[in-house]
């Protein structure tokens, strides 16, 4: 378990340590409405990086983009705390033992694929208001059935991966709520 979180550890925080200090201090500097000085001093700008290396994603930096239609800076950091929330997922299958245990994973994955087919269809509240809340078991589900693909072995041809691909964009393109559409 430690070795497993160890490189998922490494997986994540130098690439995030880079892009968070970088976008925060270069380019947020560079971009900002507000002066060095002022754009340095403000609490926003240490607010965005010290929320985003905490995975409490953070995405406006004072000043920056202000001019544009989103002032959203990095939008791909929303990604990040629920990826550490699948490791810990794995983590916890792999401490249980339901890692080993193919059938307890398929039924595992049906359950949380009912579940988010139960927040999708309005019988079941999602877990907040924000999107994250509200895609997180359909996300963790799609997880799931990739763990699901490894454990049956499903041939590694890059043809499932198409197939799977085209599922998952048949069904966006025919209904994704939380989304809006």
């Amino acid at each position: 378990l430690g070795r497993f979180a160890l490189r998922r550890a490494a997986r994540i925080w130098p690439a995030l340590v880079a892009v968070v200090l970088l976008t925060a201090l270069v380019i947020g500097t560079a971009v900002t409405s507000l002066s060095a000085r002022e754009y340095l001093a403000a609490g926003g700008t240490w607010t965005y990086v010290a929320r985003n290396l905490l995975l409490a994603t953070e995405l406006y930096l004072p000043g920056v983009f202000s001019e544009n239609p989103s002032t959203v800076v990095n939008g791909s950091l929303w990604s990040l705390p629920l990826e550490v929330g699948c490791y810990l997922v794995v983590a916890g299958l792999g401490v249980t033992g339901l890692l080993r245990r193919r059938r307890a994973l398929l039924v595992l994955t049906a359950v949380v694929l009912a579940w988010a087919a139960a927040i999708d269809a309005g019988l079941l509240p999602p877990a907040g208001t924000g999107t994250l809340e509200r895609l997180a078991p359909a996300l963790v589900a799609l997880f799931l059935l990739g763990m699901c693909g490894h454990a049956v072995g499903l041939p590694r041809s890059p043809w499932w991966a198409v197939a799977a691909v085209g599922t998952v964009l048949a069904v966006q393109v025919v209904h994704v709520p939380a989304l809006g559409y």
